[in-house]
C-alpha cells in the first residue's frame, strides 16, 4: 500500500497560504485552495493506510487544526481589510459636524480681507456699544486679523522658505525657516509686506520651497484655510465645498479650527 505523509503536506500548504495572503504574488493560492487539497491528500491516505499501521487519530485531529488556523487567518485578514476600507471611506453624514467650520486643505489661493475690512466691522460693534465719535475713529484703525496658512513637509527640512505672492505674481512676502519637522506646520500672516508696508486686500497664493541638510528639495505642500459651505458624495467619499470656491476630499482636511 501506498502511504502518503500528509503532516509535511499540510505544513507546506500552511506556509503556501500564509505567503498568499500575506503577498498575493507569484500564485493566486488562496485558504481555500489549500484547504481543498489538503482535504483531497487526506482523503487519499485514508484510502491508501496500511491496515497494519493506520492513522494517528492525534496525527489527523493536529493536521485539521493547522489548516483550519490557516482558513481562520485569511478570514480575520480580509475582516480587517474591510475594516480598514470603511473607516477610510468618510460618508456625508460622518463629515457633518464640519459645515460652517474652517478647515485647512492641500491649496495655494486664499484671500486676505485687509485692514480695511478688520476696520469697518470694528466699527459697526464700536457703533452698537457706543455712537461716541472718538471710539469710532479709534475703531476705524484696527488691525485686520492674520490670515492662518501652512505647509505639510514629507520629510524633515533643513532650510524652507515660505513667500507670498500677490496676483499678479510678484512676491510681497517671504519668511525663512531653519530645521523644520516633517509633518503639518502653521503660521500666520498679519498682512505684512517685505517692505513693512500693509498688504491690499485681494487674493494672494502661497508658495513653499524646502532643502535638506544635503541640499536636496524636500518635497512640500502649501496649506490653506477656507470655510465648509456644503458636502457632497463623490467617489472616494464626502467631498467638501469651500469657501474659496474649490472642492475637497473630506479625508484631506489637515486640520479644523
Amino acid at each position: 500500500m501506498t502511504t502518503i505523509n500528509t503532516q509535511n503536506n499540510s505544513a507546506a500548504a500552511a506556509s503556501g497560504a500564509s505567503s498568499g495572503s500575506s503577498g498575493s504574488s507569484a500564485t493566486d493560492t488562496t485558504a481555500a485552495d489549500t484547504e481543498d487539497r489538503f482535504l483531497k491528500l487526506l482523503v487519499a491516505q485514508m484510502r491508501n493506510q496500511d491496515p497494519m499501521n493506520p492513522l494517528d487519530n492525534a496525527q489527523v485531529t493536529s493536521q485539521l487544526a493547522q489548516i483550519s488556523t490557516v482558513r481562520g487567518v485569511e478570514q480575520l485578514n480580509q475582516s480587517m481589510a474591510g475594516l480598514v476600507n470603511k473607516l477610510s471611506d468618510t460618508s456625508p453624514a460622518s463629515a457633518v459636524g464640519m459645515l460652517g467650520r474652517q478647515v485647512m486643505v492641500e491649496g495655494s489661493q486664499f484671500e486676505w480681507t485687509g485692514a480695511e475690512a478688520a476696520a469697518s466691522d470694528a466699527s459697526k460693534v464700536d457703533e452698537i456699544d457706543t455712537p461716541d465719535a472718538s471710539k469710532l475713529d479709534s475703531a476705524s484703525k484696527a488691525a485686520a486679523a492674520p490670515v492662518r496658512l501652512g505647509f505639510e513637509l514629507a520629510s524633515d527640512a533643513k532650510l524652507l522658505r515660505v513667500e507670498i505672492l500677490d496676483s499678479a505674481g510678484k512676491v510681497v512676502a517671504t519668511r525663512d525657516l531653519a530645521n523644520v519637522a516633517a509633518g503639518v506646520q502653521t503660521f500666520e500672516w498679519d498682512g505684512k509686506q517685505s517692505d513693512d508696508s500693509t498688504a491690499a486686500s485681494g487674493k494672494y497664493q502661497l508658495r513653499v520651497y524646502g532643502a535638506d541638510a544635503d541640499g536636496a528639495e524636500v518635497a512640500v505642500s502649501p496649506l490653506v484655510m477656507a470655510r465648509v459651505l456644503g458636502i457632497t458624495q463623490g467617489s472616494s467619499g464626502a467631498q467638501l465645498e469651500l469657501s474659496n470656491g474649490s472642492s475637497a476630499a473630506a479625508s484631506g482636511v489637515k486640520a479644523i479650527i
